[in-house]
Order: structure tokens, then sequence, then C-alpha cells
């Protein structure tokens, strides 16, 4: 028999549904402590590890030069201090805001940092020694007074991906406080991006002409076509850089679009922005 529908009672009807699951709270971020830091780290057999007394155990801890601390959910860098003997620290991929614990790790080389909660960077520009910096994929806004900030060894800085990567004259401005830098957000430093252009190779080349006898023209000269076609080169492929680099594409777009009226006055071009595309 069908039942009228001003008769169904609609409400009771409805499927109710399920309650929901019980959260499910995160993990706790992990402590360091020198037994995890030696299961991490120690290379060597497994049963002559726990053969060691605990004096044997933590000795070889305290002696380690290379601590692979990656993925662990490290909340703290508190702990690392009785392995100040490393040159390589890689902590990648943990759950850490503040670098911290390093005041004495003086033969630190390699520091490994990225993907973490960072949100400044402190605590590292007593790293005499430090030549390689990985900061990348964390939440770093600014970097004011990166000669203050970083050690002036460095020779390779990673910054991708933070927000401080997008903004305008960010590349200039480490290029300009840290003039050690080789490489920097896992781009080679080329020579023009410290101003040094390719005048000093053009001296050298018209020196060489001269000698041989002829005066080469300063405007129109092999050298200069050469240097200049170069230099046309590098900003093309540095500005044409899209995609995958984001903030770092375009922090270095905006040094090579810097260089724009200085390789005009070079080389004649008029049209350098259809160079640069």
């Amino acid at each position: 028999m069908v039942v009228p529908a001003a008769e169904v009672d609609f409400a009771a009807e409805q499927e109710k549904d399920p309650a929901p699951p019980p959260a499910v709270a995160p993990p706790k971020p992990r402590r360091l402590n020198l037994q995890l830091i030696g299961q991490r780290s120690l290379e060597g057999d497994a049963s002559e590890l726990k053969s060691l007394s605990a004096e044997e155990y933590a000795e070889r801890v305290l002696g380690l030069q290379r601590l692979r601390l990656g993925h662990l959910r490290l909340g703290s860098m508190d702990g690392l201090e009785p392995c100040n003997a490393a040159t390589h620290l890689y902590l990648q991929h943990n759950l850490l805001s503040e670098i911290e614990s390093l005041e004495f790790f003086a033969r630190l080389q390699f520091l490994v940092l990225s993907h973490n909660k960072l949100t400044h960077v402190t605590g590292i520009s007593q790293l005499a020694a430090l030549l390689h910096l990985d900061l990348s994929h964390n939440q770093i806004g600014e970097i004011a007074r990166p000669s203050d900030v970083f050690p002036a060894a460095l020779v390779q800085l990673n910054v991708a991906a933070n927000p401080c990567a997008a903004l305008r004259g960010h590349r200039i401005g480490l290029l300009t406080a840290l003039p050690s830098l080789r490489r920097l957000d896992d781009l080679d430093v080329r020579p023009w991006e410290r101003g040094q252009t390719e005048d000093a190779e053009d001296s050298t080349s018209d020196d060489a002409a001269v000698e041989g006898g002829v005066q080469p023209d300063a405007a129109t000269g092999p050298a200069h076509a050469s240097t200049s076609a170069g230099l046309a080169r590098d900003v093309a492929a540095v500005a044409n850089m899209q995609g995958e680099r984001g903030g770092v594409a375009s922090s270095v777009s905006d040094a090579a679009l810097d260089l724009y009226e200085r390789f005009a006055a070079r080389s004649g071009t008029t049209d350098v922005q259809g160079t640069v595309r």
C-alpha cells in the first residue's frame, strides 16, 4: 500500500550519520638522547654494538663525525651538545622551530635543516668552519643583517622554498653580505651577480690583442662581442627559470633584470626585454 506523502515521517526516514571517529592526537615530538643518536648514526655490526658497555657506547657516540638525525619528529635540538666533535649534521624532515645547542660545534662544516618549521635564523653565526647550510623548505620570512646571521666562510647556502626567497633583492642581498658564497639556492653564483661583469675578461683579451699588434675596438671588437653574448645568455637563462624553483626564480630574475641597462649600453642592444622572456 502506498502511504500518502503527508503521512510520511521524513525525519525518521533519514539515515543517521555514524559518530565521527575519535580524533587521533598527532605524535609527540621526540627528544634526543645518546641512545637515539647512536641508533641512527653509529656504523658497524649490530651484535658488536650491543656488546659494548655503556661507557664504550657513549664514547663511540661522542666521537661521531656524521650525525644522521633526519625523519625523527624531533621537536628540539636539545641533547646534541655532547656530540660536538661532528663535522656533518643532518636534521632534515623534523619539527624544529629553532636552531639551538650548536654553541660548541667548532668543527661543523655541513648542516642540513631543510623541511622543518624554522621561522627565523639564529644560533649559527659562531660556526666558523661551516661551509654548507641547507635551510630550504621552512617558514623563514626575512633574513635581516645576513652578515651577522651567517658565518662568513659559507660556500653553499640554500634557503629556497621559504617566504624570504620570494622577496625582491633576496639573492643580491645575500651575495653582497656573504662574499664567499659560490652556490645560493641551488644555483651557482655567476661573476656578473657580484658586479664582476666581463669587463676584466675584455681587458685581458684586449691586452693580448695589443701585444699581437692588433688594436681592438672597445665597442665592436671580438672580445666585446663574445662577452656581451655570454652576458646575454646568462641574463636570459636566469630570467627564464620557471615553476619548480618558485621564489628562487623570482629573486634571481630580479637580479638578472637589474643588468638590463648595463648590458644594453655595452652591446648596443635595444631589445633586451625581447631577449629575456
